[in-house]
C-alpha cells in the first residue's frame, strides 16, 4: 500500500463563477476619488465546477486517464475583497468530492499490482480557504471601470474537513463505510501509527480569468490544485498490518481487498 506524495486538485474550481460587485457608499465613493487613485470594492460569488485527484490510486504518470477519468463535482461560495488595482484578499468554502479506484484505473493491464490491489474510495471534502490574488491586468479607477477580461493568479492556505469511504466487499446494493475508524493500516495499535486527523491543511493555488458582463457582474472560470498535508485523502499510504490487530471481520476485509 505504498504510496506517493498525495494532492486533490480541482479543475475549474469555480467552473462558473458568477460574481455580484459592490463597492462604497456615494460619500465614502466621493473621499476615496479625492484622495486616492483606486476605490476598494467588493464582490461575492458562487460557483460549480469539477474535482479530481491525484495519488496513489490515480498517479501522475497517466494524466489524462487520472484528471478526466474520474472527475467529480465541487460547488464554491466567495468573498472577495479589491483593496488596490492588483490586489485582492478571498475567503471561501468548498465543497468536493473525489475518488479513486484501482480497478478501473488499470482494467486493461489487469498485471500490475494495483489492479490486484483493487482498492477504491470517495472522500467530500470540505474547505474553507483564505487566499490572496493579484490581477494581472489591473483595474481601473473604480470598479465600474474594471477590464472586460482580467487573467489572475491566486495562492493561500485552507483547513480541509475529510473522511474517505469505500463500498463493503460482498454486499447486495452500495454500502459506503468510513475508513478512519477501521483503522486499516493498524492506526491505533500497539506499534502502529496513531489515527490520522480527519481535518488537514493544504495550499491552494491557481490561476483563473473573470469577464465583465456589465458593471455589476462578472462570470470567471478558474482552475487550481490543492497540495495537502495529509497522505491519507484515499486511507492509503504505508503497508497492510497484520490482520490480527484489526478489530474485527470488516476492517480486516476493508484493509486487504486483493481478494
Amino acid at each position: 500500500m505504498n504510496t506517493i506524495l498525495q494532492k486533490y486538485r480541482t479543475i475549474g474550481v469555480v467552473g462558473v463563477l458568477i460574481a455580484l460587485l459592490t463597492t462604497l457608499t456615494s460619500e465614502e465613493a466621493e473621499a476615496q476619488f479625492r484622495n486616492s487613485y483606486f476605490v476598494p470594492y467588493s464582490s461575492v460569488s458562487l460557483g460549480v465546477g469539477t474535482s479530481s485527484y491525484y495519488g496513489d490510486m490515480a498517479p501522475y504518470g497517466r494524466p489524462f486517464r487520472s484528471t478526466f477519468g474520474l472527475m467529480r463535482w465541487n460547488a464554491t461560495a466567495n468573498y472577495t475583497r479589491h483593496f488596490t488595482n492588483r490586489l485582492a484578499a478571498r475567503a471561501s468554502f468548498t465543497w468536493a468530492r473525489i475518488t479513486g479506484d484501482d480497478y478501473w484505473m488499470n482494467a486493461k493491464k489487469g498485471d500490475t499490482y494495483q489492479f490486484a490491489r483493487n482498492l477504491h474510495f470517495r472522500n467530500d471534502l470540505k474547505e474553507f480557504a483564505l487566499t490572496g490574488i493579484y490581477k494581472l491586468i489591473p483595474d481601473s479607477r473604480s470598479y465600474d471601470r474594471r477590464p472586460q477580461i482580467s487573467p489572475y493568479v491566486f495562492a493561500g492556505i485552507a483547513a480541509v474537513a475529510h473522511n474517505p469511504m469505500a463500498r463493503v466487499p460482498d454486499l447486495e446494493g452500495e454500502q459506503w463505510v468510513k475508513l478512519q475508524p477501521l483503522g486499516t493500516e493498524g492506526q491505533g495499535s500497539p506499534n502502529y501509527a496513531k489515527p490520522y486527523s480527519l481535518v488537514q491543511l493544504a495550499i491552494p493555488l491557481g490561476f483563473g480569468v473573470r469577464y465583465k458582463i456589465n458593471p455589476r457582474f462578472d462570470v470567471a472560470a478558474e482552475g487550481g490544485f490543492r497540495f495537502t498535508s495529509t497522505d491519507y485523502l484515499d486511507d492509503v499510504a504505508g503497508n497492510y498490518p497484520d490482520p490480527n490487530v484489526l478489530n474485527d471481520d470488516l476492517a480486516r476485509a476493508m484493509s486487504n481487498r486483493t481478494a
